[in-house]
């Protein structure tokens, strides 16, 4: 409880100090909405985190490493909300983190699997998640909210595991929830680049480095997917509607799961409520497949997969503009 209210409370005091700088100097505003919500999550985050290791005592050297890389991403993220960079330097510097991610540990460790295989394995699925959580934000709420329910599936995997990713999903997940009651609709902080990036280096990070399956327990590797996975979902269906509708899969437009449910006349608040729930089923799903036999397992996917197609052909029947 310690740990989850300074992550809250350091978080609310700085989204109301960045909130009243960005206004007041007209720093990082979008449509007249300050953008500084990546920085208030971060550097609440990074004081919880240090608060964690100052009580754990001695830490693995290569966490200095993983933390640098952290505070790199954030500040990257900050310039592309000022500087709108372009796709391929995004994409380089995705890589260039993947990369020094995997130097670092940060690598799945599949026993089927060579180590080249697994390196390969690492660097897709860390670009993935990287930009899930940015092509995700379009909405008010709902890549914070999402956030905050993958926190909790890791927190609980991670609780037979590796104790130290369940603090740290705890600190993550409430210096996420210090932005999110200010992002809720009609929000009064955006996310930004930083934010977006930030969630998805996380997550990268914590989904590789914490341990799913046995020998026995194969199906269990899909517990990160299905945690995951409606960013996946959604960042699977956009890119396939965009390529559809011969669009380049990573430009702006109006293909989004959530916004094509706004289109049916969901409301805001009614949307984000539908896509939370969505959520929340498929990250349920992915922590009861990490603890369940092969053929419960198996018959969990099935559903999913169901639920899935359900709601991707839902949405795909409705007409955008973008």
């Amino acid at each position: 409880m310690n740990i989850a209210a300074v992550a809250f409370f350091s978080g609310v005091v700085l989204v109301s100090i960045f909130r009243r700088f960005s206004l007041r100097r007209a720093f990082l505003l979008n449509k007249g909405i300050p953008c500084i919500g990546g920085l208030s999550m971060s550097i609440s985050f990074f004081l919880t985190a240090a608060f964690i290791f100052a009580r754990a005592g001695k830490i693995d050297p290569s966490w200095m490493g993983l933390f640098i890389l952290s505070v790199a991403v954030v500040v990257f993220g900050v310039v592309d909300d000022l500087k709108n960079l372009s796709i391929k330097i995004k994409f380089l510097f995705q890589i260039l983190v993947a990369v020094l991610l995997v130097c670092l540990g940060v690598r799945t460790q599949i026993m089927y699997l060579n180590q080249v295989s697994n390196i390969l394995v690492s660097i897709i699925w860390l670009l993935w998640v990287f930009n899930a959580f940015n092509l995700l934000d379009v909405m008010d709420g709902l890549a914070s909210g999402v956030a905050i329910i993958v926190c909790i599936g890791f927190f609980v995997v991670s609780q037979f595991s590796a104790p130290l990713f369940a603090m740290l999903s705890v600190a993550l997940a409430a210096s996420i929830l210090s932005f999110f009651i200010f992002n809720i609709p009609e929000a009064k902080v955006y996310m930004g680049n930083s934010g977006s990036y930030f969630l998805g280096f996380v997550f990268g990070v914590i989904s590789l480095l914490i341990s799913y399956a046995s020998k026995d327990g194969v199906v269990a590797l899909t517990a990160p997917l299905l945690i995951l996975g409606f960013p996946i979902l959604d960042t699977v269906f956009l890119v396939l509607m965009r390529l559809w509708r011969k669009k380049v899969p990573f430009q702006k437009s109006d293909d989004h799961i959530c916004l094509r449910y706004l289109a049916l006349g969901y409301s805001k608040k009614k949307a984000l409520l539908l896509l939370l729930g969505l959520c929340l089923f498929f990250t349920f799903s992915g922590v009861v497949v990490s603890r369940v036999s092969m053929v419960k397992g198996l018959a969990i996917l099935a559903v999913v997969f169901a639920v899935s197609l359900k709601v991707t052909w839902k949405a795909a029947r409705v007409k955008v503009s973008g």
